[in-house]
């Protein structure tokens, strides 16, 4: 009489989870209904599972030679446009490390805010560089957010010099009502004042107390 194999329903192996048995293969093996944690079923062999062969439907190498592709292509953009060790280089590399680097010094105001970087910028330098040259960078301007409550992308980020990112730092964003501290975006989310309004009376020197209640 056969070994009797082993019940692995309900099991997890890696992403996949043990849904039933299958059918065994052509060799006697005993097979396993799987569903993966991205959605797909997959049959595979119980001897695969246990011992860390097939941990996926596939998904996990696919995910994995993607990130290889878009390594290379980051490689190939800064050849391309010469963006190694340049000024742009250290503004982008620095961007990414204050948002995600959580030993940055400069992470508390951004990561740990919920600032990031959108994918296109992230996953591919070349383009950051590209809307760079586009958008009039310099050597002396800073990359600045035109709402410092959002994230890096280039339907908000611009060109400025430092006196301009100075006026737009988060610090310059928040208005004090009634004791509570909010940011400018809160406070019209709240009143359902339109934000552009809040604005205007902020820079135009109102008090905190008139920008919300006027």
């Amino acid at each position: 009489m056969g070994k009797k194999a082993i019940d692995l329903t309900g099991m997890i192996f890696g992403r996949l989870k043990v849904v039933k048995r299958d059918a065994n293969d052509s060799h006697g093996t005993a097979r396993w209904l799987c569903l993966c944690e991205c959605g797909n079923e997959k049959v595979i062999r119980g001897d695969k599972l246990r011992t860390g062969e097939i941990m996926s439907c596939g998904c996990y190498q696919n995910e994995c030679r993607k990130s290889n592709d878009r390594k290379a292509k980051i490689a190939k953009a800064n050849t391309k446009h010469g963006l190694s060790n340049t000024r742009l280089y250290y503004v982008y590399d620095n961007m990414i490390k204050r948002c995600y680097d959580i030993n940055n010094v400069k992470y508390k105001n951004y990561g740990q805010r919920g600032v990031t970087v959108c994918d296109e910028w992230k996953l591919d330098r070349g383009s950051f560089y590209e809307w760079a040259i586009n958008s009039g960078y310099q050597d002396g301007l800073t990359i600045d957010r035109v709402d410092v409550n959002k994230g890096y992308s280039p339907d908000n980020c611009r060109w400025a010099t430092p006196k301009v990112q100075a006026n737009n730092k988060t610090n310059n964003n928040y208005i004090t009502y009634n004791n509570e501290t909010r940011t400018v975006a809160e406070w019209a989310d709240i009143t359902n004042i339109p934000y552009g309004t809040l604005w205007r009376r902020k820079n135009s020197g109102w008090s905190d107390c008139d920008i919300i209640s006027k």
